[in-house]
């Protein structure tokens, strides 16, 4: 059975609207993020051809959704992470519809759940020295192709060094990214500047994300 882009949309909706009443109830700060911020502010919902959805928030909340949404969240949907995921390749989370596949052929034999899903970005404080940051930041880059390297297995095309990291032991390549996240945490809540752990990893200033609020419409009240 095929389905549209607007079906995918309206999944990913449901899914959103369950977020957003877990993140509400147990005081968990959450921003729409990228393309989907985009949409909101254009088209109060969905840009007509994107088919995702993306929401941002710092480490320590997604941390704590990571523990509750298997209680509070509905039972319908299933929160992954690497941490609780063994084989999952990314380095943040997604929430994924339990009785819908997505899923590309050419990664047809990795071992994860394959739901419709949306996805759950976290951010991490980082260095206000340039130098540092830049550090700080490469090191989470290292540990990222590390932990995709479980995705890159079957996909045609790459290099020898990505054939060669994705030879490393599953436990060794968690190990760089979670070091990455300890060296990035210690500066606590109040760093000037902030890594966003989404698909372009970007550095900004902790007050473009954390002040200036703004409501806004998403496919509905």
């Amino acid at each position: 059975m095929s389905i549209t882009k607007r079906d995918v949309q309206l999944v990913e909706k449901e899914i959103l609207d369950d977020l957003i009443r877990v993140c509400d109830e147990n005081n968990i700060k959450y921003y729409l993020g990228q393309g989907t911020l985009i949409g909101a502010a254009r088209h109060k919902g969905f840009i007509p051809w994107d088919d995702d959805v993306d929401v941002i928030m710092s480490y320590k909340d997604m941390d704590k959704l990571l523990e509750i949404y298997p209680k509070y969240g509905c039972e319908d949907y299933t929160i992954t992470h690497f941490t609780n995921e063994k084989y999952n390749p990314l380095c943040w989370a997604k929430i994924r519809s339990d009785k819908t596949l997505s899923r590309p052929f050419k990664h047809k034999e990795l071992p994860i759940h394959w739901g419709i899903c949306i996805d759950v970005f976290p951010y991490y404080p980082c260095s206000s020295n340039s130098l540092i940051r830049k550090f700080e930041v490469n090191l989470f880059k290292f540990g990222r192709k590390l932990n995709y390297a479980g995705m890159t297995q079957f996909e045609d095309g790459h290099g020898t060094v990505t054939r060669l990291l994705e030879k490393l032991p599953l436990w060794l390549r968690h190990f760089f990214l979670k070091l990455s996240f300890a060296v990035m945490s210690l500066h606590g809540d109040n760093s000037k500047y902030v890594v966003v752990l989404c698909k372009t990893n970007n550095v900004v200033e902790r007050s473009i994300l954390e002040q200036g609020e703004a409501h806004l419409e998403f496919e509905g009240p």
